[in-house]
């Protein structure tokens, strides 16, 4: 992340520096994307940032010097929390209602709505629940990190999720589904195919062309501004690869090829619809 933002930087001053015509630029610098803005209001912050711009680049990274990426998957953190009814485990237990044991039937419905061919992930990241051994629970939950290619599968998962969440396996008890956050999915438009075949001119003039439009597993800012009517392009930041491991690398000599291809991008006049 931190040399896209860098990169983004440079070619701004290049453009100052050479004085070069180019339109108004806003750069959004965001620290909680990762999280999927969970604590925060910085999605709403993009979305209002984003009105009125002609089109929108995000500087993540990319695993090869001539590809970007034009479709993400979106993403959501979903809480399922389960009520039950607290016993005594060994002189009662006829008269709880076990909580951890209605989630566990719960997680195993979850989980099986992941369709990896179509995109779609349901993963049960976290489970709390239950104060003691000796006491049947009357409370756990676990947070979903549910993935999807296309929003309006989003809303499909997430009425399966609820349907699940209607059907109790342990009578007695109730859950209830939470949507944490969200972050859409980037989707292609004809706008974006059009961004994506000026990068492709600017990139062969440059020599690292022609460019290979490819899709993320990944959940991205440049969804949040895609909804909003914004022709995106993602990935045009550095090259890279093994992200979130101890491996994780970034390629120097793609630095100032693709710091071009950014600078050239932003002085782009084309009128989208």
């Amino acid at each position: 992340m931190k040399p896209g933002l860098t990169m983004g930087l440079f070619a701004i001053q290049a453009l100052q520096a050479l004085q070069l015509p180019h339109r108004a630029i806003r750069m959004l610098v965001i620290t909680d994307e990762e999280k999927i803005h969970r604590d925060s209001t910085a999605d709403q912050a993009i979305a209002q940032a984003a009105q009125g711009a002609d089109f929108a680049l995000n500087l993540e990274g990319s695993a090869a010097l001539n590809q970007v990426t034009t479709t993400t998957r979106g993403g959501m953190i979903v809480e399922v929390a389960i009520q039950g009814q607290a016993a005594h485990s060994g002189a009662a237990p006829e008269a709880g209602r076990s909580a951890i044991l209605e989630l566990a039937h719960q997680i195993i419905q979850l989980e099986a709505l992941s369709d990896l061919t179509a995109g779609l992930h349901v993963n049960c990241g976290t489970i709390t629940g239950g104060s003691s051994e000796n006491i049947i629970p009357d409370f756990a939950k676990t947070q979903l990190g549910v993935r999807f290619k296309t929003n309006a599968q989003r809303e499909h998962l997430l009425a399966q999720i609820q349907a699940i969440a209607a059907t109790p396996t342990v009578a007695g008890t109730q859950t209830t589904v939470t949507v944490k956050t969200k972050i859409d999915s980037l989707e292609p438009t004809t706008d974006s195919q059009t961004l994506l075949q000026i990068a492709d001119q600017h990139a062969q003039a440059i020599g690292i062309g022609p460019l290979a439009a490819i899709a993320s597993g990944g959940a991205s800012d440049a969804g949040i501004i895609a909804a909003q009517g914004i022709p995106t392009l993602d990935g045009l930041g550095i090259v890279g690869g093994k992200a979130h491991t101890k491996d994780e690398f970034a390629v120097v000599e793609s630095l100032l090829p693709r710091t071009q291809l950014i600078a050239a991008l932003l002085q782009t006049t084309h009128q989208f619809n």
